[in-house]
């Protein structure tokens, strides 16, 4: 990591310490389909904060020469869905902004989403909004949940059902933003886990209702299986999901993706 230093100051000889780093960085670590160029934006700035957004705008131009297929993101730690949050989804949305104008090719917002209490998930998708109008997709990267804190009443025989719930209507407002790409959990278990917050095996490694509720939607309701004949026009048309799909027809297996915007058509050729 590079560390923060008082007397550095803006200089091409700065500016070529960056561009080594990332280009080191990339070069050993390679495949991932995103990276966090900018990282916690919110606590960590103090490079942003002496030399101004111009400055971390290089950054991202650095990473666009190593890329690849990579897409370039910047990762909030400051939004999780409370009404408290909004000015801070509109800062994240406005620094995105900044720094875009100042050269920086961005193509996503993440949201870390570590979740202490209980929230309106109409509120996280309404935050998600916010941070969308500045990039093509959002994505949750580092979601866990703690329903029963010292601030509400949530009494200890209810919390695992209460998270589950709550997990179920967050996954659905999520899922149901059209600029979302992801959602990863951050903690799968509680042992070992920083604040014993696994969100979905306890730390005997039991399976928790979270985890019921996760397979009943994301293995579940949100995978799409059907068959049936074509038409006279050799066309099958079915109302599915966006994702991945396996085809099989006459003997005839193929892989297919189904993503938002495009037209949902797949053309099987059969000899």
């Amino acid at each position: 990591t590079l560390s923060y230093s008082e007397s550095l100051v803006w200089t091409d000889e700065a500016k070529n310490k960056f561009d080594e780093y990332i280009n080191d960085r990339m070069t050993k670590f390679q495949g991932f389909d995103q990276w966090d160029v900018l990282n916690e934006p919110e606590t960590v700035y103090q490079y942003r904060g002496r030399f101004g957004n111009k400055f971390a705008a290089e950054w991202f131009k650095s990473f666009a020469k190593n890329a690849g297929n990579s897409k370039a993101y910047v990762n909030s730690c400051a939004i999780s869905g409370f009404d408290d949050q909004d000015k801070s989804a509109q800062r994240f949305a406005d620094l995105i902004s900044d720094l875009k104008a100042n050269g920086a090719e961005i193509d996503g917002g993440g949201i870390q989403c570590h979740l202490r209490g209980l929230i309106y998930p109409q509120s996280l998708y309404n935050q998600m909004d916010t941070v969308g109008k500045t990039v093509d997709e959002i994505m949750i990267t580092e979601f866990d949940l703690k329903t029963m804190t010292s601030e509400n009443l949530v009494k200890q025989e209810d919390e695992a059902q209460l998270e589950s719930d709550l997990l179920r209507d967050i996954l659905i407002a999520v899922y149901s933003n059209p600029k979302a790409k992801g959602f990863y959990v951050w903690g799968i278990c509680e042992r070992g886990q920083y604040a014993s917050l696994g969100t979905i095996l306890d730390e005997d490694y039991n399976e928790k209702k979270t985890l019921d509720m996760w397979k009943e939607l994301v293995m579940g309701q949100w995978r799409t299986k059907t068959s049936g004949k074509t038409n006279q026009n050799g066309k099958y048309t079915f109302k599915g999901h966006l994702g991945d799909y396996k085809i099989e027809c006459s003997g005839v297996t193929v892989n297919a993706s189904i993503a938002y915007g495009n037209t949902g058509e797949v053309t099987l050729k059969l000899d």
